[in-house]
């Protein structure tokens, strides 16, 4: 029998990807015409869901 293996990465064990995400976020809300602040990118976006955040930023 081959091994199988899953390998799951809670952020920042392996790979610390939410500097990325950041860069992706600002990126994407400045071709929308929208300015992120630091606070903003805390308390509406970081640990939603797609759905909720971008809900959450076309509500302000």
């Amino acid at each position: 029998m081959q091994p199988i293996a899953f390998v799951f990465d809670m952020d920042g064990v392996i790979i610390h990807s939410n500097p990325y995400h950041k860069i992706a976020l600002h990126q994407f809300c400045e071709k929308y015409g929208y300015h992120l602040t630091e606070d903003e990118l805390r308390n509406k976006i970081y640990g939603r869901t797609n759905k909720q955040w971008i809900t959450n930023l076309l509500e302000r």
